[in-house]
């Protein structure tokens, strides 16, 4: 773990530093692929590996984002389009 320091984004605060270095950058890659921004998304992966993150866990993380991002796709369709062009909400 790092040294806890106090964050704000967007009138948001919160402490940094509790998660140890591999769960930070595997939460870090997630977040940037499931936000659509795979430029900073790279930038993890070189940190990832330092902290011992092995390729499964990496794949894991980014099967988890693409999912992520699927979801928020597939409500925006349910929410946007006409009913005959999406399935049937369950």
């Amino acid at each position: 773990m790092s040294k806890v320091r106090s964050e704000e984004i967007v009138g948001y605060g919160y402490e940094s530093g509790h998660l140890d270095a591999k769960t930070f950058h595997l939460v870090r890659l997630a977040t940037h692929l499931a936000a659509g921004n795979g430029y900073c998304a790279k930038w993890s992966i070189p940190p990832l590996r330092e902290a011992g993150a092995t390729e499964a866990e990496i794949a894991e993380t980014i099967g988890l984002a693409v999912r992520a991002g699927a979801s928020r796709v597939w409500q925006e369709a349910i929410d946007n389009f006409p009913d005959d062009v999406t399935p049937s909400r369950k």
